[in-house]
């Protein structure tokens, strides 16, 4: 999964927020562009969900394809923490979903947030986890 906003110029983008104002200003986040290609890349048959928001459920085909699936935890690790990883926990456990957060494969802005994110706010809607935990936990050992 990775996030994209728009092609540039960002015509279909919302500036309710601070956040949103300045990645269109900037004309950041543009699909195949730096900053927005995926750090990992899907192999032949992985589902890849776009998004444009802090949540990868809000406004995505997300909790449609893992209830297809079958899936009943989601499994969360990527860019700014206290943003759009502690959104996503969020959302998943809003839909029912058992989420684990992977706390040695998330980063933020500084480690103040990456503390407050991990060590606070996931507390109560995430189980915490190491990537070597969870790849043993699903046996990829």
């Amino acid at each position: 999964m990775f996030w994209h906003i728009d092609e540039p110029g960002h015509v279909d983008s919302t500036r309710n927020a601070e956040l949103y104002r300045s990645i269109a200003d900037a004309d950041a986040l543009v699909r195949g562009t730096w900053g927005a290609e995926p750090v990992v890349l899907p192999a032949p048959g992985d589902v890849v969900v776009e998004k444009q928001r802090m949540s990868s459920f809000n406004s995505t085909t997300l909790d449609t394809k893992l209830r297809g699936l079958g899936a009943t935890t989601v499994v969360c690790c990527g860019a700014w923490t206290n943003w759009a990883v502690e959104h996503t926990c969020r959302d998943a456990a809003d839909h029912g979903y058992e989420v684990v957060v992977v706390t040695d494969a998330t980063a933020t802005i500084s480690e103040e947030f990456q503390r407050a994110a991990l060590d606070y706010a996931l507390t109560t809607v995430a189980t915490r986890a190491t990537a070597d935990e969870v790849i043993a936990a699903i046996g990829l050992e």
